[in-house]
């Protein structure tokens, strides 16, 4: 169980299920009200992302891989240099340089 006495919480639900919030208001005078609400939650899945290089020539292909989470049916790679791939594992060969200025 968790406590909050933030005015705007936050809370991080690491596992699925069904929770419920529970908001107990007291005002200045002592008076007390209770309102609960009921939420499912679904967890984000994650992954585990590869290159087996992080610095290389222009031209050197770089192998990337990914292990998705077994609720993930679909990935999308953006190399930032205007190439995109939709496969878990692949070679992209770098094809630009980007300086922090441009």
């Amino acid at each position: 169980m968790s406590i909050a006495t933030d005015i705007h919480p936050t809370h991080m639900y690491l596992n699925d299920g069904t929770y419920t919030v529970i908001l107990k208001a007291t005002s200045n005078l002592g008076c007390i009200d209770t309102i609960s609400k009921t939420s499912i939650v679904h967890v984000m899945p994650g992954y585990f992302l590869h290159a087996d290089d992080t610095a290389v020539c222009i031209g050197t292909p770089i192998t990337f891989g990914s292990q998705l989470h077994p609720l993930i049916d679909s990935c999308e790679w953006d190399f930032g240099d205007g190439t995109k791939d939709k496969r878990v594992f692949l070679t992209h060969t770098v094809s630009l340089v980007t300086m922090p200025w441009d």
